[in-house]
């Protein structure tokens, strides 16, 4: 078993007290919990914009999963008190440095979602993009729906960029966003045996990204 009871209840008192925390320097609001409640393991993808979004979905999502989400995180944040946090929710270390590297972390992953049932939380652009960049996305995702054939749940984060800014306005409360999307299943595009895989990867990644940037203008 890997969730102990104290192990849990642990991961649950840091789910309610980062939600404390939050929301005494920002409002949050969450659209589309409802999609959380599935009955297999899912792949919760979402844009990036702050170190602090990983925590955030953690937490904010806690209430309506059985397990706390398993996120994938750069190793840079494996560092004391913060890899305290990151092992009582079993965070897989990321090195965008080199991604070859990577092709273990997401057998973790993949070992989550199929033996484990526990669902991962993964950002589809890799990391923090720089400020006037368009979305960008990475393969890694596309690798692992096309392993796991686990369902998407698309998700968009606004507002956590401004919660700790030194530009922000300490009178005026800063909002923070959380929409999630409908589950959407795209493993059956990737057939394991074709020869363009990696085209057909990109292609379901590009989909995934899509359906984010969706969410962030309405449309989903």
């Amino acid at each position: 078993m890997f969730y102990t009871l104290p192990k849990m209840m642990l991961a649950r008192f840091l789910g309610v007290l980062t939600r404390w925390m939050i929301r005494l320097f920002a409002g949050v609001t969450v659209d589309g919990f409802q999609n959380l409640k599935t009955d297999k393991p899912f792949i919760f993808a979402c844009n990036h914009i702050s170190y602090i979004d990983p925590p955030i979905l953690c937490a904010f999502t806690f209430p309506y999963l059985k397990y706390p989400l398993k996120p994938a995180a750069t190793r840079g944040l494996f560092v004391f008190p913060i890899s305290f946090f990151l092992w009582i929710v079993r965070a897989v270390p990321i090195n965008r440095q080199e991604t070859h590297h990577n092709l273990s972390s997401i057998k973790q992953m993949i070992k989550s979602l199929k033996q484990e049932e526990q669902s991962v939380l993964i950002f589809p652009e890799g990391g923090i993009p720089d400020p006037g960049d368009s979305a960008r996305v990475r393969d890694g995702i596309g690798l692992l729906i096309q392993h796991s054939r686990s369902p998407v749940l698309p998700a968009f984060i606004s507002g956590t960029d401004t919660v700790f800014s030194k530009k922000r306005k300490w009178f005026k409360r800063p909002r923070v966003e959380i929409r999630i999307g409908n589950p959407i299943e795209l493993g059956s595009l990737i057939n394991l045996k074709t020869a363009n895989a990696r085209e057909l990867r990109r292609d379901v990644s590009e989909k995934v990204m899509k359906a984010i940037t969706d969410l962030c203008e309405g449309n989903n």
